[in-house]
């Protein structure tokens, strides 16, 4: 064909195909062979870098974008070879291969699409097309001819301004991300229940809303209401008697409270039933919404700001958003809101070491500081009925931290090394890579500092059941924790990672997972 590179090994096969699969549309090739992990993956075609990062379930993406309205996508990259802004040839290395993502083992995920549109790559290249067989693919060859276009002339070579060479200089970097054409309103969610004066004062009181009619269904058995800190809207389940009057829809508000409490207050989406008399009804809060994937760009933003940005585009409410600081130079982002947030999330604790809890706070989105949801409430010996305890050093702890960012002026991948020499007499050598472009040699080494500090602990880990519930606990608050663990004894504030409450017969007590802060647990 020679208008395209094979992107990896001939040893490779196809694992996965272009089309439906499994429900969905597969938009790419997968292609694996046994002990590929790590191999190098070659740009099929030459063309400028537009994206190298994490990107949803792509995992690790590098994208290409080339001549003639192509772009070329390498998907669950286990670490990248080239950065965003770099000229690449057919066949230059630019990534290894991985199993980030949605990715069930190593392999890549290869994607071709001509002016935004997906087509199947095994109608363009071959295990036979090699780099030395690489031709450029002119503009008016087989690569359009293949999608429908046409050309009257084919490239001479010649320095005339018509042809590749014309295709080649109107091209250019995609540095931002513009909504030209937007067809309807975004419809508002029915939120005015959130509001309404309380029926019950003591006890559970559920309300469902549907249209202008408030239900408070007779519930069957327990209702658990789960919270986590991370990239996880509250989810509230219960089970109601279904009779003739009680009439409930997909997208319904729902509130709970507790002993008066503000607990929960979200939507409906699921209905599940097992006979004619008993519905279960699981809801979700705002940040179910953040699960919508988006492209977009954004430059000299903060974290708080852009969490403002995207709640005003999407109809959501949001309350208290603490100030995060920390201004995050121009990006350009695909994938879930949650992966778009939690870049920033992430960009602002290794340049602050400051870490913030996004949640949803009885229909309004939160963003506050860690250290602002400590709680005086204690999980000992006495108040909890069962505990599971990890210790180690294998996931997370590191004790070298190695930054490297690209100097297209010199040619040279500057790396700064930071060694924590104690720690790695006792644990051996446990190294962290990470690529800072645009950073200074001074802001490498203080950005070196403070993942050493980050990284350098053992990571701790506590489950606690039927522990006595409190309705403020949420993921992201800190308990006072005393407990002896073998290794260790505790005696101080332990981050709450995920909690489920529950509340049945009138009591009340929640599970938890519990992770470390400053030092003895790893956040």
């Amino acid at each position: 064909m020679g208008n395209f590179v094979w992107p990896v090994s001939t040893r490779a096969v196809v694992t996965s195909p272009f089309g439906p699969r499994w429900g969905r549309f597969h938009y790419g090739t997968d292609l694996s062979y046994g002990g590929c992990a790590g191999d190098k993956i070659v740009a099929a075609r030459a063309g400028t870098v537009t994206f190298v990062g994490a990107s949803g379930t792509y995992g690790n993406l590098v994208k290409i974008r080339h001549a003639s309205g192509i772009e070329t996508r390498y998907a669950h990259c286990s670490s990248f070879i080239v950065s965003t802004g770099a000229k690449v040839s057919a066949g230059q290395p630019i990534a290894r291969i991985g199993s980030t993502g949605r990715s069930t083992g190593p392999h890549l995920h290869f994607e071709i699409r001509i002016n935004g549109v997906a087509k199947n790559a095994m109608n363009y290249v071959s295990k036979n097309d090699t780099a030395p067989k690489y031709t450029g693919g002119a503009v008016g060859g087989s690569v359009l001819s293949a999608v429908g276009g046409s050309s009257s002339s084919k490239s001479t070579g010649s320095s005339s301004s018509s042809g590749a060479a014309t295709t080649e200089q109107k091209s250019k970097d995609i540095t931002s991300v513009k909504v030209t054409s937007t067809t309807g309103k975004i419809g508002n969610q029915d939120s005015s229940l959130r509001t309404k004066n309380a029926i019950l004062t003591q006890g559970a009181e559920l309300l469902i809303q549907n249209g202008s009619t408030v239900f408070q269904p007779a519930l069957e058995g327990e209702i658990t209401l789960e919270y986590e800190r991370k990239n996880t809207p509250g989810k509230l389940t219960f089970t109601v008697y279904k009779d003739a009057t009680l009439k409930i829809a997909k997208g319904n508000a729902v509130r709970f409270r507790y002993d008066n409490k503000r607990m929960f207050f979200g939507y409906v989406f699921t209905f599940k039933r097992k006979d004619s008399k008993f519905m279960t009804i699981t809801c979700y809060d705002q940040l179910r919404y953040l699960k919508n994937k988006d492209v977009r760009s954004y430059k000299k933003t903060t974290y708080s700001k852009l969490l403002k940005q995207i709640a005003k585009e999407y109809k959501l409410e949001y309350g208290t958003v603490q100030n995060t600081k920390y201004m995050i130079p121009a990006r350009i982002e695909e994938g879930t809101l949650f992966d778009i947030l939690g870049n920033a999330s992430d960009l602002t604790v290794s340049h602050t070491k400051k870490l913030f809890v996004l949640y949803d706070d009885f229909g309004r989105l939160t963003l506050k500081n860690i250290e602002s949801m400590k709680l005086p409430i204690l999980v000992d010996q006495d108040t909890a009925e069962s505990l599971d305890y990890e210790s180690t050093i294998d996931k997370d702890t590191y004790n070298r931290i190695k930054i490297y960012s690209d100097n297209d002026k010199t040619g040279v991948r500057e790396v700064h090394v930071r060694n924590s020499t104690a720690k790695q007499k006792k644990w051996g050598v446990l190294q962290y890579v990470e690529k800072a472009e645009g950073l200074s040699k001074k802001e490498m080494k203080q950005k070196a500092k403070i993942l050493a500090q980050y990284y350098g602990i053992e990571q701790r880990t506590l489950s606690v059941k039927k522990q006595f519930g409190d309705t403020r606990v949420r993921g992201g608050s800190s308990l006072v924790v005393k407990l002896d663990l073998g290794d260790k004894s505790i005696s101080n504030f332990m981050l709450v990672e995920k909690v489920k409450h529950t509340f049945v017969n009138g009591a009340h007590t929640m599970d938890l997972s519990l992770a470390g802060i400053k030092g003895e647990f790893h956040v």
